[in-house]
């Protein structure tokens, strides 16, 4: 049976402001201040990991670190039989990942890889508790990411349960706003991708080669989603991600 490798390589003593730097730019840790984030990067540890290294493993017995992408990038993926892979995300500096079973001491409930160099700053759950005990706030933005992340895996399961018909209608959406798409800011100022006025569902559903009833289905559910926004004869691309990831 395969095994992730050891989570702890080197302290990061030699380098504790840049420890201090990354933490600083994770959403998690929004609720420290300056003085709280050192005393914080102070216990942290360094590791580096080579492109391909898998990190964490699915079902594994729980680990006991918080880790955090400093550079580079990792894969987040499900095992779905057969030798495929379902990838959830893919996380990049800032981001972090182990939080789960850091919390409720569950098996890691995915696997986790370098899909390129990679360097990570892991937190011990010890002083990832005592962070929580001594800031209220910080728990508070825990849940919030645990709640986001948990609309993000619905919503996958969700498209998952029309991939064939959901990536054929996805590939059509996505050739409309690569050939015809304005980019530009919404009235809240997000980056979107606006297509003017959009070819009829019907006709989308002949591109895709299914029924127009299931195009409108799914515009909908992406609609709900947040990805899309559909205006009359106007499609707004909201996450270009999140398409991209159908097809």
């Amino acid at each position: 049976m395969q095994t992730a490798t050891s989570p702890i390589d080197t302290r990061s003593q030699a380098h504790p402001l840049a420890a201090h730097q990354v933490l600083r730019g994770v959403d998690l840790f929004t609720a420290l201040d300056d003085k709280e984030l050192r005393r914080l990067a102070d216990f942290t540890r360094q590791r580096h990991c080579p492109r391909g290294e898998t990190l964490l493993l699915e079902n594994d017995a729980a680990g006991d670190h918080l880790f955090v992408v400093a550079e580079g990038e990792v894969s987040v993926t499900l095992d779905g039989g057969e030798g495929k892979e379902t990838i959830l995300a893919l996380l990049k500096e800032g981001d972090f990942f182990g939080e789960m079973s850091l919390v409720d001491g569950s098996p890691r409930a995915a696997t986790v890889r370098a899909t390129e160099t990679t360097r990570l700053i892991s937190l011990r759950r010890e002083d990832f508790r005592k962070a929580l005990r001594e800031n209220p706030d910080l728990s508070w933005t825990l849940l919030t990411e645990l709640s986001n992340r948990l609309r993000h895996s619905n919503r996958k399961v969700s498209c998952l349960a029309h991939q064939k018909v959901a990536k054929r209608v996805a590939s059509a959406l996505a050739q409309l706003f690569e050939e015809r798409g304005i980019r530009l800011r919404d009235e809240k100022g997000r980056r979107c991708v606006l297509l003017r006025h959009r070819p009829t569902q019907q006709h989308i559903a002949e591109m895709a080669g299914t029924s127009r009833e299931t195009v409108s289905r799914l515009i909908s559910a992406w609609e709900r989603a947040g990805w899309l926004r559909d205006e009359g004869r106007d499609l707004f691309l909201l996450d270009e991600e999140a398409l991209q990831a159908l097809q």
